[in-house]
C-alpha cells in the first residue's frame, strides 16, 4: 500500500495531495486527541488546591527526547502502580514508563511523545482507585 509518492512528470502534482493531506490529518488527529484528553484530565483534577501543588510536566531530554511527570496524588490514580514499560526500537524510537514517588513518569524518543501520553491515557482510563459505595452521591 502506497501512502505517499512524490509526483513526477507522469502524474498530476495535485493528484497525490489528498492522500498526503489525509495522512497528515490522521497523524495529527491521534496526537491532538491524546492532548485534548490530557487537557480534560488535567482540568478535572484542578479543584483549587491540586493545581497549586501538583500538575503535569513535559520537558525535553538532551539525548534527545521527552520526559513526562504527571502527579497522581489527590487523583483517582493515587496509590495505583503502573507496571514498568520499556520499548526500545532504536536510538530515536523508544518509550519507558513507570510510577514512583506518587507520579506517572515517562521518557521517550523525540518522535514518541504522543506514544508516551497514550500509555498514560490507556492506563488512567482503565485504572482507578476503588470508590467506596458509601461516599456521598
Amino acid at each position: 500500500m502506497v501512502l505517499w509518492r512524490e509526483p513526477d512528470s507522469r502524474h498530476d502534482a495535485d493528484a497525490d495531495q489528498p492522500v498526503r493531506t489525509r495522512l497528515a490529518s490522521l497523524v495529527m488527529s491521534d496526537s491532538e486527541n491524546v492532548l485534548v484528553w490530557l487537557q480534560g484530565w488535567y482540568a478535572a483534577q484542578c479543584d483549587g488546591d491540586w493545581e497549586h501543588e501538583r500538575g503535569v510536566k513535559i520537558e525535553t531530554l538532551d539525548n534527545p527526547g521527552w520526559a513526562i511527570r504527571i502527579d497522581l496524588e489527590g487523583t483517582d490514580l493515587e496509590g495505583q502502580e503502573y507496571p514498568r514499560h520499556e520499548a526500545d526500537i532504536n536510538t530515536h524510537n523508544w518509550v519507558r514508563a513507570w510510577t514512583s514517588d506518587g507520579a506517572f513518569h515517562a521518557a521517550c524518543g523525540p518522535a514518541n511523545l504522543s506514544d508516551a501520553l497514550t500509555l498514560f491515557r490507556s492506563w488512567a482510563t482503565t485504572t482507578a482507585a476503588p470508590t467506596s459505595p458509601f461516599e456521598a452521591q
